[in-house]
């Protein structure tokens, strides 16, 4: 299952509702492996700090990895999203979307701005995020088009989208971003 199209709303048993775009809406559990798993791979990449701090969260129930994954899962749902409002919280795109929670732990949850209300790596798009990790492999702008099939220039337009949107300078700080990150894992 690819994560796209998707809002998420919160139910009043304090389970969380998955709704696909074209598809029929589902309650999140621990049966729900492989979205859970799809989910999971997109937070490594995509905010693998916020990825970090729920497992410590959720460290106890490691030894179920299912349960364990649901859990992280769900925590980083409940964190950012389930607030309607008028955009979807995974676009087409795959860009996070993150919504303002007002949640009775603010101000004091140590992970706030970590797992909620943090814009680490969310505006990367997909196609930002795999051009990185071809960036990180040593391939030039030419060599990178060749392999997506398109031109060296869009390629130098997406290196500088993510140069800027990481606030960083140039290939070696993309390259150290990406293995700090652990976005190689």
């Amino acid at each position: 299952m690819e994560i796209r199209n998707l809002e998420f709303t919160g139910l009043p048993d304090g389970e969380v509702e998955v709704r696909p775009a074209e598809a029929k809406p589902f309650t999140l559990t621990p049966e729900n492996a492989e979205f859970v798993e799809e989910f999971l791979n997109m937070l490594r990449l995509r905010r693998p700090h916020a990825l970090d701090a729920l497992r410590k969260r959720y460290s106890k129930s490691k030894e179920n990895k299912q349960y364990y994954n649901f859990l992280v899962c769900r925590g980083f749902i409940k964190c950012n999203f389930i607030v309607h409002d008028n955009r979807l919280d995974i676009d087409d795109k795959g860009t996070i979307n993150t919504e303002f929670i007002m949640c009775p732990r603010l101000g004091e949850c140590p992970e706030y701005g970590v797992v909620c209300n943090s814009q680490e790596c969310s505006e990367l798009s997909s196609r930002e995020i795999e051009i990185l990790r071809l960036i990180t492999l040593g391939y030039e702008n030419t060599e990178i088009g060749d392999i997506l099939y398109i031109s060296p220039n869009t390629v130098h337009n997406h290196r500088n989208n993510i140069l800027r949107k990481l606030n960083l300078n140039n290939t070696a700080e993309l390259v150290r971003y990406w293995f700090e990150n652990k976005l190689d894992q």
